[in-house]
C-alpha cells in the first residue's frame, strides 16, 4: 500500500478488489452511479441479506435490473454500487419465505460455479420485498433476463453472446484563445462514468497531452465528454467538449479540432421528464408529472430541480423540489393560449436552484445565470397531437452552446473511433488466426504496413490474440525482424510509432509489469513520500531562491539528491537481469542479433536497439506517469512530477549512451556520472539480451485474463477496416489477401446473425461494406490456377468458400493453427 493512504482507505481498496474478484467484472461496472443506469428493466427498494457466517443482517438497498446485470446501491442517488451480480453466472430465481423474509426470493448461481475452472464461487442472493405483488414482479423480471441470456448462450456459446462496443480516443494539442500558463489535465467520461485521466501538463499555455485511451462502453451510452481542469486553481473546470456517440456510428477514425466550450455544468446532463400535454378548447395544457435520473448538481450528489415550460412568449415555472434527483410534481399544470402558428413548439427546460450565494454570484457574472441547467425537451405540436393525451417520459437534451451566447474557449485535437465487435465462438476465429500465421505471417505483415493512426489498438489486439495461442514471442520476433529489414539507418531504428514497435510496447506491459513494479515501486513511493522535503531541481530559473550564493548551495544539494535517486534505480537494475521474464530476454536477444547482423559496423546500435525498447518505451514512461503503470494510486503533484522527469531524463541519456548537450545546459553536471557508467550500461544491456544458460528466479507474470474471442473480434474489426488498403497496396490477386477476404466475409455473415439476435450492429445498418463479396472474389483471375486448394463453388446463386480455412469454419472443426506449433528457428 502507498504511504499516503490511510488504513481506512487501504481497507476500502481491499474491499473493492474483493468485490471485483467475486463478481469477475470489469472495474467500470463498479463505477456506475444509480442515476447513470438508463432504460432499467426494473428498479426499486428491496431488503437484502448480508454479512458472513453467523453475523447475518438485513439492509435496505436500491436495486436496478439493467441488461445482463443486477446492481444494488445504498439508495437511489448513490454514486457507486455496493455490488453487481452478472446474471450470466446465475441459473434461476424463485420465491421463498421465512420469519425474517415474508416476501423473500433467492437468486441461485449456476450449479458448476466455475469450480472446474478454478474460479471464485458465486454467492446466492436472498432478497425480500414489501409486498407479494412486488416480489412476484421482481421474480418475473429477473427470470425473463435469465431466460434471454441462457437462450443466447445455448445458440452461440458464452463467448458469443454479445456485441461489445468500445471507444478509442487520443488527446493531442490544446489551444486556448487566452494563452496563459495552466496546470492542465483532462478527464474522459462515457456518459457519467470516468474512463481515464491524463497526467497534468504543468506550467503550459499550449499543452500536448499525447495520451491514448481505449475503453468499453455500455449499450445505451450516448455521450462522450472531455473535461479540462486547471490543477493550479483547485481543479477548476476550464472547459469541456461534448461528443454525441451518434456522430461516430460509421465506426471510422475521426480526427480533428474540436471547440472547447465553457462549462455551464460540471456534469454530463441526463434524465427524463414526464409530461402530459392536452388540447382543451383554445388552450394547451401541460401537466408536469415527474422527472427521473437527473444529473446531480451539488456536493451531496443531489439537486433542487424545477421546470420552466415555455410557449411563445408565455411561460410557467413549477415549484422547486428539494434534495432529489427523482422529483414528483403530481400533475402541476401550465395552461397556455393557443397560438395560430403550428411551427412554434413547447419548450420544457429543467433547472436546479443554486443553494450557495457565492455560486450564484459567480455564475451570474460569467454566464448570466443563477441556476444550473439540467436539460431541455422541445415538443412540436404535431408530436403532442400524436401522443393523444398520454403521459410520457421525454429524454432531456443539452442545449447548443451557441444559443447561450457563450463563445468557445479554444480548441483541442482529438482522434475518436467507435468500435462495435461481435464476439463469436472461439472456433470460428481459427481460420482467421491460421491465415495470420502462415507464410511467415505474410498477411499480418501486410496488414501492419497499411495501418494508419491506430497502431496501438491494432498492436494490442494482435499481441493478446497471439499470446493466448502461445505465439506472441514468435509474432513479436517476426515483426521486429521485418522492421530491421525495412530500416536503412541504424540511428533511427525502432524510433517510429509502428505496429511493430507498439507490439513490443504491449508485450512488455503484458508480461513485464510485475518485473517493473519490482524495480520501481519502492523508489517511486520513496520519492512521492518525500514530497517537498527534497528536490532534484537543477534549473536555476525554476528555483525561488534569489541569492546567488544560496542558489549555488541549493543546486549542489539538489544534484546530490538526484544522483542518489538515479543511483538507487540504476543499482537495482544491474542486479535484476536474472529476474527479468525469460520471454522478454528472448525478444531482446533476437532483436540484438538481427541488428548486429545488419549493422555490424555500427558499434552502438546493438545497445540502443535494446535500450530504445526497455528504457525509452517501458521504464522511463513508468517514471513519467507512475499512476498509469500502477506504481502510484494518484498522479503526483507538480514538484514530484518534476523530480521524476529529471530522473527519467538522466536514466534515458545513460541508456542511450549520450551526454546532455546544448539544449539542457543545467544538466551538464550529470555528464561525468553518465560517462562513468557507459561501460556498466553496455554490460547490463548485453546481459538483458542474453538467453539464460541456467535456471533463473524470474518474476512471474500475472495470470492472463485475456478473452481470446474478444481480442480476435477486435482483430476481425481492424482487418475489415484495413482490407481495402491492403488490396490497393498489394493487389486484388494476392492469393493470401483473397483468402483473407473469404474468411472475413464468412465472419461478417456470422457476426450479422449474432448481432441481429443480440443487438443490431450499426456498421451493417449504414450500407454495404466496400469489401468485395464472395461473387466478386470468384471473378478474380487466376485464383484457382495459383492455389488449387482455394476455390469457389456455387450452390444455387450463392458462392461458397472452399478454402482450407473456410472449410474449417463451415464444419466447426478445430483449425490446425489453434495448436500454434512454432518453426524450429524460433
Amino acid at each position: 500500500p502507498l504511504l499516503s493512504l490511510s488504513e481506512r482507505e487501504r481497507e476500502r481498496a481491499r474491499e473493492r478488489e474483493r468485490r471485483m474478484e467475486e463478481s469477475g467484472l470489469n472495474p467500470d461496472f463498479l463505477e456506475r452511479s444509480a442515476i447513470s443506469l438508463r432504460n432499467a428493466v426494473k428498479q426499486g427498494y428491496l431488503t437484502k441479506e448480508g454479512g458472513k457466517g453467523l453475523k447475518r443482517n438485513w439492509k435496505k438497498r436500491w436495486f436496478i435490473l439493467q441488461g445482463d446485470y443486477l446492481y444494488y446501491f445504498t439508495d437511489d442517488a448513490a454514486k457507486k454500487p455496493q455490488g453487481v451480480a452478472p446474471l450470466a453466472d446465475y441459473s434461476h430465481c424463485e420465491a421463498t419465505s421465512s420469519s425474517t423474509a415474508k416476501y423473500g426470493f433467492r437468486l441461485f448461481s449456476n450449479a458448476t460455479k466455475d469450480k472446474e475452472a478454478g474460479g471464485a464461487k458465486k454467492r446466492v442472493y436472498l432478497m425480500a420485498a414489501a409486498k407479494s405483488t412486488e416480489r412476484d414482479a421482481w421474480i418475473e423480471a429477473i427470470s425473463g433476463a435469465l431466460k434471454k441470456i441462457h437462450n443466447v448462450q445455448n445458440l452461440y456459446g458464452r463467448a458469443a453472446e454479445r456485441v461489445e462496443a468500445s471507444i478509442y480516443m487520443k488527446l493531442g494539442e490544446t489551444k486556448f484563445k487566452e494563452e496563459k500558463e495552466r496546470d492542465l489535465f483532462a478527464n474522459v467520461f462515457a456518459d457519467r462514468i470516468q474512463k481515464g485521466r491524463t497526467p497534468t501538463m504543468w506550467k503550459s499555455s499550449r499543452p500536448i497531452f499525447d495520451q491514448e485511451f481505449e475503453f468499453t462502453i455500455q449499450p445505451d451510452s450516448q455521450t462522450l465528454l472531455v473535461q479540462l481542469k486547471d490543477q493550479r486553481k483547485k481543479n477548476k473546470i476550464v472547459g469541456r467538449v461534448i461528443l454525441p456517440l451518434s456522430e461516430f456510428n460509421d465506426q471510422q477514425m475521426h480526427s480533428g479540432w474540436y471547440p472547447i466550450m465553457p462549462s455551464v455544468n460540471s456534469v454530463i446532463l441526463s434524465g427524463q421528464v414526464k409530461l402530459q400535454c392536452l388540447f382543451v378548447d383554445e388552450k394547451i395544457q401541460v401537466r408536469i408529472m415527474a422527472a427521473q435520473d437527473l444529473s446531480s448538481q451539488d456536493s451531496s450528489g443531489l439537486a433542487a430541480p424545477y421546470v420552466v415550460v415555455g410557449y411563445g412568449n408565455q411561460k410557467h415555472q413549477s415549484k422547486v423540489a428539494k434534495k432529489t434527483l427523482n422529483p414528483i410534481w403530481a400533475g402541476e399544470e401550465a395552461s397556455f393560449n393557443l397560438i395560430d402558428d403550428d411551427s412554434i413548439p413547447i419548450v420544457v427546460e429543467v433547472y436546479s436552484q443554486k443553494s450557495d450565494k457565492a455560486d450564484k454570484d459567480k455564475d451570474k457574472e460569467r454566464l448570466g445565470t443563477e441556476r444550473d441547467f439540467m436539460g431541455e425537451v422541445i415538443l412540436p405540436l404535431e408530436l403532442i397531437r400524436q401522443a393523444n393525451g398520454e403521459a410520457k417520459f421525454y429524454e432531456l437534451k443539452d442545449k447548443q452552446r451557441e444559443e447561450t451566447g457563450a463563445a468557445s474557449e479554444g480548441d483541442i485535437r482529438l482522434t475518436v473511433q467507435l468500435r462495435e465487435a461481435v464476439i463469436l465462438q472461439d472456433n470460428l476465429y481459427d481460420a482467421l488466426f491460421g491465415v495470420l500465421m502462415v507464410d511467415d505471417m505474410d498477411v499480418t505483415k501486410k496488414f501492419a504496413s497499411v495501418v494508419v493512426n491506430k497502431e496501438r489498438p491494432v498492436a494490442e489486439a494482435l499481441v493478446k490474440s497471439f499470446e493466448m495461442r502461445a505465439s506472441a514471442t514468435h509474432y513479436v520476433k517476426t515483426m521486429t525482424r521485418n522492421e530491421v529489414d525495412a530500416t536503412s539507418d541504424p540511428h533511427i531504428i525502432f524510433r517510429g510509432n509502428t505496429v511493430a514497435t507498439k507490439s513490443v510496447d504491449m508485450y512488455m506491459r503484458l508480461i513485464g509489469m510485475p518485473y517493473l513494479h519490482y524495480l520501481l515501486r519502492e523508489p517511486v513511493q520513496e520519492i512521492y513520500a518525500a514530497g517537498s522535503k527534497r528536490s532534484c531541481e537543477l534549473d536555476p530559473l525554476r528555483l525561488d531562491e534569489s541569492s546567488e550564493k544560496k542558489r549555488a548551495v541549493l543546486l549542489k544539494k539538489n544534484l546530490k539528491t538526484l544522483v542518489r535517486y538515479v543511483d538507487l534505480i540504476w543499482s537495482s537494475l544491474q542486479q535484476s537481469f536474472n529476474v527479468c521474464p525469460g520471454k522478454l530476454r528472448q525478444i531482446f536477444h533476437w532483436v540484438q542479433s538481427k541488428v548486429r547482423a545488419k549493422f555490424g559496423d555500427d558499434t552502438l546500435s546493438r545497445y540502443t536497439a535494446i535500450s530504445g525498447f526497455f528504457f525509452l518505451r517501458f521504464l522511463c514512461p513508468a517514471l513519467l506517469t507512475p499512476k498509469n503503470f500502477g506504481l502510484l494510486d494518484v498522479h503526483p503533484p507538480s514538484n514530484v512530477a518534476r523530480d521524476l522527469t529529471l530522473i527519467a531524463k538522466t536514466i534515458q541519456n545513460l541508456a542511450s549512451l549520450v551526454e546532455f548537450g546544448k539544449k539542457e545546459p543545467y544538466m551538464h553536471c550529470l555528464n561525468d556520472y553518465i560517462t562513468k557508467n557507459f561501460t556498466p550500461m553496455k554490460a547490463f544491456l548485453d546481459k538483458l539480451a542474453s538467453i539464460p544458460t541456467s535456471p533463473i528466479d524470474e518474476i512471474p507474470s500475472k495470470r492472463s485474463t485475456t478473452n481470446w474471442g474478444r481480442e480476435m473480434a477486435r482483430v476481425h474489426f481492424h482487418l475489415s477496416d484495413s482490407f481495402d488498403a491492403m488490396r490497393a497496396t498489394y493487389g486484388v490477386t494476392d492469393i493470401r489477401i483473397v483468402e483473407l477476404g473469404e474468411i472475413l466475409a464468412i465472419l461478417d455473415e456470422e457476426a450479422e446473425k449474432v448481432g441481429g439476435k443480440v443487438k443490431s450492429r450499426r456498421f451493417y445498418q449504414n450500407g454495404n461494406s466496400s469489401r468485395p463479396s464472395s461473387m466478386m472474389l470468384a471473378k478474380v483471375p487466376g485464383l484457382k490456377k495459383k492455389k488449387p486448394k482455394m476455390s469457389l463453388a456455387v450452390s444455387g446463386n450463392r458462392p461458397v468458400a472452399n478454402s482450407v480455412g473456410a472449410q474449417h469454419m463451415r464444419s466447426g472443426k478445430d483449425h490446425p493453427a489453434r495448436r500454434s506449433v512454432l518453426p524450429p528457428s524460433f
